[in-house]
């Protein structure tokens, strides 16, 4: 390299040179501007934090536990309170393992900062479940079920409407006509004309239903856990770093429902029961 200075070879100038000038002023974000949007165009939600279920255990990464107990994916849920948050982006795609079907429905949700009419912080951890309010959030789904020799079918989730529901005959059986749904969601026998079952098995009659329910939704991923940005009060002048909303991905509960519940465990949610797979019902044990 030479002593003399730089030796590269320059470029002629083709056509008028602009120059760049940044702007001297410093960009401060509005923090209470970005909750105002959130909050105009967001909807209700009930949030739930998620908390590790220590009950039973007798030593740090045991498995097996002294007493039955029901819980979500090994987790407690507290109601943590209610915020207001955008919800986008939201949908249903289904992926064929070779496991079978595997639901991958998912959905982008930003929250505030704070919880409606509060000043606590809004604060979310993966596995945390959000709850929406104020509105019913129908989604279709579909199952085979096996008829009960007590007249009452549990289904994967708590029914809010039957569209269709077809025994292995092809016999159509309508909605308050031949069954109704009960106040658990399940489906209740109100006549004689039902699926049948078959006394030498001791199993039912398989009968295929399409249904609505409410779902909610589980925190499978948080895109934006810390945002930072730059804030100047605008009355002392003070800059200062401040936190922006959480961003994250949601997927709704049917990727979630791997819970056991035993005799002995309280149940606190219907949809926490397994699903029986025998002729008869054993509320609170797995049936079989």
């Amino acid at each position: 390299m030479s002593k003399k200075g730089n030796t590269r070879i320059g470029k002629p100038a083709v056509g008028t040179q602009l120059n760049m000038n940044f702007p001297t002023s410093q960009v401060s974000f509005d923090i209470k501007a970005f909750d105002n949007i959130i909050r105009s165009q967001g909807v209700k939600v009930k949030h739930y934090r998620a908390i590790l279920d220590p009950r039973g255990l007798n030593s740090q990464g045991e498995i097996r536990r002294d007493i039955p107990v029901g819980n979500s994916d090994g987790n407690l849920f507290k109601i943590a309170g209610c915020f207001t948050a955008t919800f986008q982006v939201n949908d249903n795609a289904p992926m064929y393992e070779v496991q079978g079907q595997i639901d991958a429905s998912q959905a982008m949700m930003t929250p505030p900062t704070t919880y409606d009419n509060s000043d606590e912080p809004v604060l979310i951890k993966i596995g945390d479940r959000f709850e929406y309010q104020d509105i019913e959030l129908r989604v279709v789904t579909d199952q085979y079920v096996e008829a009960s020799s007590i007249g009452r079918e549990k289904l994967a989730f708590k029914a809010t409407c039957v569209e269709e529901l077809i025994g292995s005959d092809g016999y159509e059986y309508k909605e308050n006509v031949h069954f109704k749904i009960n106040a658990e969601g399940e489906i209740e026998w109100i006549s004689q004309t039902r699926p049948g079952i078959n006394t030498d098995l001791n199993r039912g009659e398989v009968y295929s239903i399409r249904y609505r329910y409410i779902p909610y939704f589980v925190v499978r991923r948080l895109i934006h856990e810390v945002r930072v940005v730059q804030v100047t009060d605008p009355d002392t002048g003070v800059r200062r770093n401040e936190r922006l909303p959480y961003q994250v991905q949601v997927a709704r509960e049917n990727v979630f429902r791997d819970t056991k519940v035993t005799s002995n465990a309280p149940v606190q949610d219907p949809r926490f029961e397994d699903i029986t797979d025998s002729g008869t019902i054993v509320r609170g044990s797995r049936g079989t």
